[in-house]
């Protein structure tokens, strides 16, 4: 029995789009996936923000008055949310704690696709980290 071309052509496009089905169920959507990946980016930047205001305050012995402050001494540091332009929050909670906000398009508890996943898990909407920056003196407040 011969095969044509045409028939030919026409299994590989169906081979072709059962690729592409298997794809998208794999990974997601495209628009799902850009999604995640800006998430992933505002916890990068949470964690950079952490670092930062960790070392200032290491350095200060005593937390930032705001996250301008830090921008005057890492001018690279990113304060602001990569799709909507809307600033992080930073809130002082107290002389050695404060509190980290972004808003997250999705939630990401229970899965470890990024390696900050566990340290940066959010649910969907705006999410809060408190943490204890390493201020000389005793402490306030209660562990985190």
């Amino acid at each position: 029995m011969r095969i044509s071309g045409r028939m030919l052509m026409v299994a590989a496009s169906a081979a072709v789009g059962a690729l592409v089905v298997a794809g998208l169920v794999a990974v997601g959507p495209p628009a799902e996936e850009r999604q995640h990946r800006l998430d992933e980016l505002r916890a990068q930047d949470l964690a950079m923000l952490k670092n930062v205001i960790d070392s200032y305050a290491r350095t200060h012995d005593a937390l930032p008055g705001d996250l301008a402050t830090l921008v005057h001494e890492n001018a690279t540091l990113k304060t602001h949310d990569p799709q909507s332009g809307a600033p992080y929050g930073y809130d002082m909670l107290a002389k050695d704690r404060y509190r980290l906000c972004a808003t997250f398009a999705r939630d990401n508890t229970g899965t470890d696709r990024a390696p900050w996943a566990t340290e940066w898990a959010h649910g969907a909407g705006r999410t809060c980290f408190e943490e204890v920056a390493p201020v000389r003196g005793p402490p306030t407040g209660r562990a985190l």
